[in-house]
């Protein structure tokens, strides 16, 4: 995982054009392109994950697509986020349909 206070520092530094000893990736070269790979990189972590459904006899197992900790069981609970991993759950029509 990304080092957000991190990637948070060095494009400040970026913006500021102050690439200096204050700059986290003052040490690697080619530093604005690896802050950009690490910004995206905490982007993309904040993108929704699918559930995953397992049916299991006549009962529906919803889990989260990233820990996979269970969400419900039957009819989806309709979280929004994920309550132990806290991301963003993308609930589909089928999923949220009856069982």
């Amino acid at each position: 995982m990304t080092d957000r206070e991190k990637v948070i520092k060095g494009l400040e530094c970026c913006v500021a054009v102050n690439c200096g000893q204050a700059c986290p990736y003052a040490t690697v070269g080619g530093c604005q392109v690896q802050v950009l790979r690490d910004a995206v990189a905490l982007l993309k972590e904040q993108e929704p994950v699918d559930v995953i459904v397992e049916p299991l006899d006549d009962t529906r197992y919803i889990f989260c697509g990233a820990c996979r900790c269970m969400l419900a069981q039957g009819k989806p609970k309709g979280y929004k986020f994920c309550p132990w991993c806290g991301r963003a759950v993308k609930w589909d029509e089928e999923v949220s349909g009856d069982a």
